[in-house]
């Protein structure tokens, strides 16, 4: 199953957005 290049863009970038909203999140907090 392989998706379109640019679905798998897309999901890469919400990915990043997310893991780097939860680092900035974190760090905010401790």
């Amino acid at each position: 199953m392989t998706l379109p290049v640019r679905i798998r863009l897309m999901l890469l970038e919400n990915i990043t957005c997310f893991t780097l909203k939860l680092d900035s999140s974190f760090f905010v907090s401790s």
